[in-house]
């Protein structure tokens, strides 16, 4: 009687044992999983921030062209009005 007492103590930690392993395996997933979260969470944070950056630098570059584009348009007319004198000094 005894050594089947034994044996189904035996059984019972044996199922106890893989119980606690499949409780580490799926805390090691759970790890795992949320770990691949954190990844992605920083990387969509730092596409945020490189967008952001990204925008900036486009109004500033489309700023910049925008006053380049009436500087060279000032500095034409200039020119024209330079050479409508010079035609009416002429004349």
């Amino acid at each position: 009687m005894e050594n089947a007492n034994l044996n189904e103590e035996e059984k019972q930690e044996a199922l106890a044992a893989e119980e606690a392993k499949r409780h580490q395996e799926s805390d090691e997933e759970v790890d795992e999983i949320e770990a691949m979260i954190e990844r992605e969470e920083i990387e969509h944070k730092r596409a945020e921030k490189e967008a952001a950056e990204k925008k900036l630098f486009d109004e500033d570059a489309e700023k910049d062209r925008k006053q380049r584009e009436e500087r060279d348009a000032a500095k034409l007319e200039q020119i024209r009005e330079n050479e409508r004198d010079l035609l009416d000094q002429r004349s």
